[in-house]
């Protein structure tokens, strides 16, 4: 049986993440044209890699980081199970070409939140959630010319999604936080690389959440 084209292209990107590789562009007679077909090669990550999706991730929450890959909206992306790691694991950069490290918070979900047709409100969506991780992101393109490759294209290549690595879930009651706020910092060897606050992603994560939450009526995170 002949494969789709999204599921080719889908094959075409894990091939060259499994080879550390890039490619200037997608392929002209693969490449995606709309967002619903670079959502529909992502759709095919999961087969071709004979793995699971543990989580997504939403890329480009901030204007600086939209301007940076040239898209005017967030990007979604699936976490491969085999590329979510625990902290303190020592993960190899060999292959990584964006070679940038980025702190995030992760929320993990212990209800599921099924499709269905109404929206789910706010507190559907916060309560459904069951712990808070500060997380650490380690992305990559398998687009060489990733800045002009459009939005369509990104969504194919996992909105860059590589490795994820997840901090202890926190003790503190992060509900009663105002998270826009908190402060965040990259720190390496000792030295604060990048400081920023949750507010640079879309403003709240509330935001965030329910991007991911309601995305394609996935209705799961």
């Amino acid at each position: 049986m002949t494969e789709s084209i999204p599921e080719q292209l889908a094959a075409t990107i894990w091939a060259l993440w499994c080879a550390g590789e890039t490619i200037e562009q997608l392929p002209e007679t693969l490449r995606p044209q709309t967002e619903a077909d670079g959502q529909a090669a992502q759709d095919f990550i999961s087969k071709v890699a004979a793995d699971s999706i543990r989580g997504w991730k939403i890329a480009a929450t901030s204007a600086g980081g939209q301007n940076a890959i040239n898209v005017s909206s967030p990007l979604e992306g699936p976490y491969l199970a085999s590329r979510t790691h625990s902290s303190g694991v020592t993960i190899s950069m060999a292959g990584n070409h964006m070679a940038v490290a980025e702190a995030e918070f992760a929320f993990e979900f212990a209800t599921s939140l099924p499709p269905r047709s109404s929206a789910y409100s706010r507190d559907e969506i916060v309560n459904a959630v069951g712990t808070l991780r500060p997380s650490l992101e380690l992305p990559d393109s398998r687009i060489g010319s990733f800045r002009q490759a459009g939005e369509a294209s990104l969504l194919a290549d996992c909105a860059a999604a590589r490795d994820c690595v997840l901090g202890t879930p926190t003790e503190i009651d992060w509900r009663a936080m105002d998270l826009a706020e908190c402060a965040t910092q990259l720190i390496i060897n000792g030295e604060v690389a990048s400081e920023a606050t949750g507010a640079d992603a879309l403003g709240h994560h509330d935001r965030c959440l329910r991007l991911a939450a309601t995305h394609k009526s996935r209705g799961y995170c």
